[in-house]
């Protein structure tokens, strides 16, 4: 049989008894990641529709401006999505296990490449196309667009999200045999330099504090306009976005010509990336898997000496914990997290993201001032930033315990308590999570000049919502764990992991309106019932936590290892 073939039958195999094995014993997990979806994309379509009319309204300028924000889209969709798969690229391509695993066959190196290659693609565009297309859907019912329009829209987009798949897949394999010869404090110093530099460029590049007040839609207008690259006729999103406004003038002609722009443009990369498969990938998956760490300086501690008790001790740091397996464990994860590009690449990702979002609220207008306006705009970014920290969560700390991989069983067979592991992960991921949600949730609300009441009300909240989130990602992570996965985004994206981030927004909307509630029914100042929704917040919290904790722990006691 044809290999690819083989590999494509192997694929539709697995799916089929994905599906099969969902249908038996998954339906209410199937059936709150289908609901959830949808109220994303619901969500994701009512807000874009509101923001379309709103500056529709504005006649002398709405009108060109929402031709704009279709191109800011794409251009912003096209930066994510080439940086998502140089990440995921690299650790699917090269590391992966099944890649491993498919080597050891006579399977040729073309086929393994672009099998992983468009597991890669799809990875990094996936939620992309369901989060573009609700506003694409707003942005046509707008402008009273046919039915024809639609369906471009569908091809245009996917014709899109394979472009920018394909150059951060050749990114990547251009980087490959550089990030080979780096450590990993280097990579991380240099991927944290290359971040910090490109936000630094795209915050004040273009004077984003030039304005205040009512001027805020002009500033955003000519923000967009001075994007240089979003207009430029060389540049891909200008390709898509122009598809999509001739799409909705009902201007089939310049349809055809942009959409055959973009699609010959993406089919260019195949007989290139062809080439790389047939003479190098080959050679580059054998230095890479074959790279060995660079020797230790001096000599190796003889057994037995204090010099080598000292250091299977580790170092000063980590022997400041005690000793137990909890130091032990706790440094493995630190290591396996420390030595993978991909997940040091995502968290430096993250916090820049976390950056740029409180330097945004800067730019809040002025006449958001009244007493009721500034407690929307407080309740907002806590929902905000707890939802950046759920996006962490779901991507960090779900995956602790299925990346313990198929060596699971050394740790069940060791003399521990295997909800011993459970409360390791959550503890551990309760004190990084906990860290980054009260700085930027100390940084936001001094940006917003809080009372002290709200001030300590956020923080408050926060420590609530950390250990919210820390205990459904564990205690999810324990009762549907992917043991025969290696890829942490893949188990992210799993079925798991999208039930896991939908219970986690679940739990932050009721959290977030228990501590709203008295301020919704008894205005700016609700006396002593601050204090109640306090301690309805913290009773929610335990349960919630209890019913997560319990969950994973009945799960890894009843698993066999």
């Amino acid at each position: 049989m044809n290999p690819a073939l083989a590999l494509i039958r192997m694929r539709v195999a697995s799916l089929r008894n994905g599906a099969q094995n969902v249908g038996k014993d998954s339906i209410a997990k199937v059936f709150v990641v289908l609901f959830g979806l949808g109220n994303v994309i619901g969500i994701g379509y009512w807000v874009s529709a509101v923001s379309f009319r709103f500056i529709e309204s504005f006649p002398a300028f709405g009108a060109s401006l929402n031709a704009k924000i279709v191109a800011l889209l794409f251009f912003a969709l096209f930066v994510l999505v080439v940086l998502s798969t140089v990440i995921v690229t690299y650790s699917t391509v090269f590391l992966a296990r099944e890649t491993d695993y498919l080597f050891q066959h006579p399977i040729p190196p073309r086929t393994i490449f672009f099998l992983k290659l468009a597991e890669a693609i799809a990875f990094s565009s996936w939620a992309t196309l369901f989060l573009c297309m609700p506003v694409l859907v707003a942005f046509g019912v707008l402008r009273k667009a046919g039915p024809l329009y639609y369906l471009q829209c569908a091809g245009i987009l996917s014709a899109f999200l394979m472009f920018a798949g394909f150059t951060g897949a050749t990114i990547s394999l251009l980087l490959a045999p550089v990030l080979r010869r780096l450590t990993p404090l280097q990579f991380l110093g240099l991927g944290a330099m290359a971040l910090v530099l490109l936000g630094w460029t795209f915050l004040y590049s273009f004077g984003l504090w030039g304005f205040k007040g009512d001027n805020n839609l002009l500033l955003l207008d000519r923000f967009t306009s001075r994007l240089t690259a979003m207009h430029s006729p060389y540049f891909p999103s200008q390709w898509a976005s122009a598809a999509v406004l001739a799409a909705a003038a009902g201007n089939h002609r310049e349809v055809l010509f942009h959409g055959s722009t973009l699609l010959a443009n993406t089919l260019l990369f195949l007989p290139m990336l062809a080439w790389y498969s047939d003479r190098l990938y080959g050679r580059q998956w054998v230095s890479l898997r074959g790279f060995s760490a660079p020797d230790r300086k001096g000599p190796i501690p003889v057994v037995g000496t204090p010099a080598a008790r000292a250091a299977q001790r580790g170092p000063l740091a980590w022997r400041a914990l005690g000793k137990g397996p909890l130091p032990a464990i706790t440094l493995k994860d630190v290591l396996l997290f420390a030595r993978d590009p991909a997940q040091v690449s995502q968290s430096i990702l993250f916090l820049v993201l976390m950056v740029i979002y409180s330097l945004s609220l800067l730019n809040i207008p002025d006449y958001f001032s009244s007493p009721t306006l500034r407690l929307v705009i407080y309740f907002a970014n806590l929902g905000a930033v707890c939802m950046i920290l759920s996006s962490f969560t779901s991507r960090f700390l779900f995956p602790l315990i299925s990346l313990e991989g198929r060596a699971f069983w050394i740790l069940g067979l060791a003399p521990l308590p295997r909800t011993y592991l459970l409360h390791q992960k959550a503890f551990f991921g309760l004190g990084v999570s906990l860290f980054l949600g009260i700085v930027l949730v100390t940084v936001s609300n001094a940006v917003l000049n809080s009372t002290p009441g709200l001030f300590l009300g956020a923080i408050y909240t926060m420590f609530l919502a950390a250990v919210c989130l820390t205990a459904l990602s564990t205690g999810l992570g324990s009762a549907y764990p992917v043991l025969d996965e290696d890829n942490p985004a893949r188990i992210a994206v799993g079925l798991g992991g999208t039930l896991n981030f939908f219970a986690s927004a679940l739990s932050l909307a009721v959290l977030i309106t228990l501590q709203a509630f008295p301020y919704l029914i008894f205005g700016v100042d609700p006396g002593p019932w601050v204090g109640v929704s306090h301690l309805l917040s913290l009773a929610f919290t335990g349960l919630l936590s209890a019913f997560a904790f319990g969950l994973g722990a009945r799960a890894l006691a009843r698993r066999e290892f």
